[in-house]
């Protein structure tokens, strides 16, 4: 398997992507609550919905990439009580 998130131009590019959805969401929840705003006495539209589960995304994966970054793909040891299969070794550095 390719350790590609442990380059330094990896680790980097995924905090900004990270920085980058978090931008997005900002604008994301702008539009969001205009949309909420224009019609206040209504059930929520589909659209608005939808927007709501993208800013939620957005602000999950921003947080996830700028906090952690390459982190996310640390490989970690799982008891075999939960493993499905043997355990695989502890990869060496």
């Amino acid at each position: 398997m390719s350790r590609w998130h442990e380059k330094p131009a990896a680790k980097i590019g995924l905090r900004i992507a990270g920085l980058a959805m978090l931008g997005s969401a900002w604008m994301e929840s702008g539009l969001l609550h205009r949309l909420v705003m224009a019609n206040r006495a209504v059930d929520a539209t589909l659209p608005q919905l939808l927007l709501a589960a993208l800013l939620f995304v957005s602000i999950s994966g921003g947080l996830a990439l700028a906090l952690v970054g390459a982190g996310l793909w640390k490989t970690v040891r799982v008891s075999d009580r939960w493993a499905q299969c043997r355990p695989l070794p502890h990869p060496t550095r």
